[in-house]
């Protein structure tokens, strides 16, 4: 084989070498690359996102540290906004549970933008029960990063309409003073603009609800 043949065959080999590391590199960012979802895909996993983003009345409520939590409170992030309470036997806890997994998952991830731009909101269908300090114990359990809110019950309930969040009390048939509380176990999405956006039926998962996070912000 004469050495030009040989150079050749060599250049061969190393254009190969590049083509295969090009393939192999794109195949490996595009495996990475954080999914994005259509409409159809989100509303598949429990992801509903409204045709149009509903603006929301302004609101008087308290957070867990007594301070006022107004519209402006749900400015500038991504709020995921859970009606619930502290007493709640098992789908608050569970929900929250899942919720604080996505906010280890997202900071564990180092994505700083999506991590900061997320909120997480139990507003209280209880509030005659759940005051300030019973709150901020309860969803300090799941993250420092939580807020609780309360307030006057028809405040709560206008706000709640506005979300379309049913709730309501049932009394305890075997103890007249005592009483549960039914409610949606839907998570509220609510836009950095303020506005009501769409929401995530359960069950929930803390992947289903990453996807459903990155599409929106992604497509904001």
């Amino acid at each position: 084989m004469s050495e030009a043949q040989q150079s050749g065959i060599r250049k061969t080999v190393i254009a190969c070498a590049i083509f295969i590391s090009l393939v192999l590199l794109a195949l490996i960012n595009n495996i990475n690359r954080p999914v994005i979802l259509s409409n159809e895909m989100l509303r598949e996993q429990g992801t509903f996102v409204l045709p149009r983003p509903r603006e929301i009345a302004s609101i008087e409520l308290v957070d867990h540290n007594g301070e006022l939590f107004s519209l402006e409170n749900i400015k500038g992030v991504w709020s995921f906004l859970y009606f619930g309470f502290t007493s709640c036997p098992d789908i608050c806890p569970v929900t929250l549970a899942v919720l604080a997994e996505v906010e280890r998952n997202l900071r564990q991830a180092e994505d700083a933008k999506l991590y900061e731009g997320y909120q997480v909101v139990l507003i209280t269908v209880d509030p005659d029960r759940d005051d300030i300090e019973t709150l901020k114990q309860y969803v300090s359990n799941f993250s420092k990063r939580f807020l609780g809110v309360t307030g006057d019950n028809l405040e709560i309930a206008s706000l709640a309409q506005q979300l379309n969040v049913a709730y309501g009390k049932v009394p305890d048939s075997t103890n007249p003073e005592s009483y549960q509380v039914e409610h949606s176990g839907n998570i509220v999405l609510v836009n950095p603009r303020g506005h009501y956006h769409g929401f995530i039926k359960i069950p929930h998962s803390s992947q289903q609800i990453i996807d459903s996070y990155r599409t929106l912000s992604a497509n904001f």
